[in-house]
Formats: structure tokens, sequence, C-alpha cells
């Protein structure tokens, strides 16, 4: 039965990384084919603030609070169609994770922590951009990330009384594929508005459908508030 067990275990371990594999290759097959039709190319580069949501999200007490985290985010894109409606593809970095806030006070001291998780991404995603105007478009995408780095870091910060002294800060890296899940998916709306023929303001929402635990267990996932500035060239 143990053996059973075993084998059934190493089965399905496999076939999650080949099923990965797939979805990664496919992702990037779309990103590079398309990119060869594309007739025109750009940058854009901008903040991203980032969360995460879902049942597992734990709050450690009434003095808790869950600020969004600031982020760079960089990416280049190819797009394709010159009609209203159009498509495209983009590569790029961006950084997410979330921050987690807490106090305690009393008459003989207080202490405020602030912990941090910061997950650097490889962004692939894809959308359809419908244009209601000249210099408006609607935007409908798909996503897969890869994790690159992550770490966590907690600070101490305005400690006073009987607690100076007690607490000090830290920080870890994450082990991909143990401590936090190596791939992100998920889909996004957003808006692009055109304020020259080459300069336009970009705002973007993404919502991760890929839970960050790697046995799939905890309900936890990315979510992400992006506003960029990009450049056609």
């Amino acid at each position: 039965i143990h053996i059973e067990v075993l084998k059934n275990e190493i089965f399905y371990f496999w076939f999650k990384i080949l099923e990965m594999k797939k979805i990664t290759t496919t992702f990037i097959f779309l990103i590079f084919t398309s990119a060869l039709f594309a007739q025109q190319f750009g940058i854009k580069a901008g903040l991203n603030l980032t969360n995460v949501y879902g049942d597992d999200k734990v709050f450690l007490d009434d003095d808790f609070t869950n600020p969004l985290k600031p982020g760079a985010k960089i990416t280049v894109f190819a797009q394709f169609g010159e009609e209203s409606t159009r498509f495209t593809t983009n590569v790029g970095i961006s950084q997410k994770g979330f921050v987690m806030k807490d106090q305690y006070e009393d008459p003989l001291g207080s202490v405020k922590a602030k912990g941090t998780y910061h997950l650097n991404y490889l962004d692939l995603n894809t959308s359809v951009n419908y244009f209601v105007s000249d210099v408006l478009s609607i935007n409908l995408g798909a996503g897969l990330s890869i994790l690159l780095n992550g770490k966590n870091t907690l600070d101490y910060y305005d400690v006073t009384g009987t607690a100076v002294g007690l607490f000090e800060d830290f920080e870890d890296d994450a082990e991909i594929g143990e401590d936090i899940s190596g791939i992100d998916f998920g889909v996004s709306l957003g808006s692009t508005f055109y304020i020259t023929e080459k300069l336009f303001l970009d705002a973007n929402y993404y919502l991760g459908l890929a839970t960050l635990d790697p046995d799939g267990d905890d309900s936890i996932y990315n979510n992400a508030i992006t506003v960029s500035c990009g450049y056609v060239f």
C-alpha cells in the first residue's frame, strides 16, 4: 500500500511539473510568434501597487494593517492590428508582494513592526485591446508570471520603553517551490489613453488565480494595480 501511495505521489509530482512546463512553453510560443507579426513595438514603465487576497490571508489582530506594497514594473511590448481590435504581447519584470503592519502599546512601552514580502517576477502576458475611440482602448488580458526570487523582511520601528533592545530586524530569502510557488497566472483588465501617437498612459488591474502556497493547500493569491507610462517606437 505504501509503495502504491509513493508511486501515485511521484506520478502526481511529475505531472504537475510537465503541466507547468507545458503552460510556460505555450505562453512563450504565443509571445514570440505574435511578435514576429507585430506592427509596432514599445516600452512602458511604472508603479505596481500590490497585495494578496484569499481565505487564508492572515490578520494578526485588531491593530494589524495591510497597506498596498509599492514596486516597479518595466515591460517591452509588441502590438499588431490596425482596426478597432488589436492584440498586444508583453514581456517584463515586476515587483509584487505584500506588507503587514502591527503595533503593540501599553503604559510601559510600544512596538511597531512591518513585515514585507518581496516577490520579483518575469511576466509574460497577452491582451486584446478594443479601441472605443482613436485615443482610448479597453484591454482584457491573461498572463503567466515566473518567480525569479523572493524575500521576507521584518522591521521593528518606533520601539519604546521596556521593549527597547528586545527585538531585532529579520531578513530571509524564500525557497521557490518550498516556501512559495514558482508560477503565477491570472487575468487583467485595464485601459490605455494615448496622449500622442507615440506617448500613452496605461492603467491595469491584475487578479491572480494561482495560489502562492506551493502545496496548493492555502488560498492566497496575488493582485496588483499598475499605472505606467509608455512609448511606441
